[in-house]
């Protein structure tokens, strides 16, 4: 709170978990989440915190947010004995699994919740249950695809972190497999082919993996060139493979000048692929002024997308077009 009054623009980081050695497992677990929220509020910019403890402060119960609270402010000589008295002989909770009870409810619910929250155990089950009524590309179409929409949206709000997103990503990924042996000759969940690469000069992969994820479960076949991947390999391969776009990220201002070297040799060659661009230094001028080749605006179109799911919503545009 201080360093936030006192020292303009600087940033803080915070390994969240030092504050509660010595505790039990899940007196950690409450005092963690208690402090995160409340250094949270008082301006920390990042925090290295064990995801798997992470809830909403909301549900927990208020008893717990309360002792917790009384420890960290100090607001009690008792305030440590009574936190810890509390949380004597209470066990781990474990990691949420698919409930029995939940099964009364509609099986697409279900299914979507398992996306949605993240839920790996069980879900081959609730597929089973659902071959019953569905095929599989229509789950794969009507609950399992929808459902990482809804993922999306609520990254795009705040209301979820990176990591939950790869978790839903990760289960998305599990049941489109687990399908795949059920899929007709002619059912296919193709949309199209993405050719992926972090621009030549540049060694930042980390946001364009997470777009090769969510694109690949989402019916793309995303080729991924990986990283330090010169102007030239990137069209040869998107013209061989009759690529559906080109999804091109920089962190550098810098390196993000090549992405302009693949928009004007594509022109150049005479192709109309569109090109999305993405990264730290990218942003709508840059794809603006990128997208005129010798004056004239590239006949493909050049698309900023701020994250994964973004690109996802360009990528439909331009099948609909």
């Amino acid at each position: 709170k201080l360093i936030k009054k006192n020292i303009q623009g600087v940033k803080t980081v915070l390994g969240v978990s030092n504050v509660s050695f010595g505790l039990t497992p899940p007196a950690r677990q409450v005092l963690n989440l208690v402090y995160l929220h409340f250094a949270f509020k008082y301006g920390l910019d990042f925090a290295i915190y064990n995801i798997d403890h992470y809830q909403d402060i909301k549900k927990l119960p208020k008893i717990e947010f309360e002792l917790a609270k009384n420890l960290l402010f100090n607001e009690s000589p008792k305030a440590l004995i009574e936190f810890v008295n509390y949380f004597t002989g209470k066990v781990e909770q474990p990691v949420k699994k698919i409930e029995k009870e939940n099964l009364g409810q509609p099986i697409e619910k279900l299914l979507q919740e398992a996306i949605i929250n993240r839920k790996n155990e069980g879900i081959t089950g609730l597929l089973d249950e659902a071959l019953s009524k569905y095929t599989a590309i229509e789950i794969i179409n009507r609950l399992l695809l929808p459902a990482m929409k809804i993922v999306g949206d609520k990254m795009d709000s705040g209301e979820i972190i990176l990591p939950f997103v790869l978790e839903s990503a990760d289960v998305m990924k599990k049941a489109v497999k687990y399908l795949e042996r059920y899929l007709g000759k002619t059912d296919s969940i193709y949309k199209g082919t993405v050719i992926l690469a972090t621009v030549f000069g540049d060694v930042h992969d980390i946001g364009k993996n997470l777009v090769k994820t969510i694109l690949a479960n989402n019916g793309y076949k995303v080729i991924d060139l990986g990283k330090q991947v010169p102007a030239d390999t990137i069209i040869e391969t998107a013209i061989k493979e009759k690529a559906t776009a080109v999804a091109l990220s920089a962190l550098l201002v810098s390196t993000s000048r090549q992405m302009q070297m693949v928009v004007e040799k594509l022109a150049d060659a005479g192709q109309k692929i569109p090109v999305l661009i993405g990264g730290a230094a990218i942003n709508e001028n840059f794809a603006e002024t990128i997208s005129k080749v010798h004056g004239k605006p590239y006949a493909g179109k050049v698309f900023y997308s701020k994250d994964a799911f973004n690109a996802l919503k360009i990528l439909e545009q331009i099948l609909n077009d």
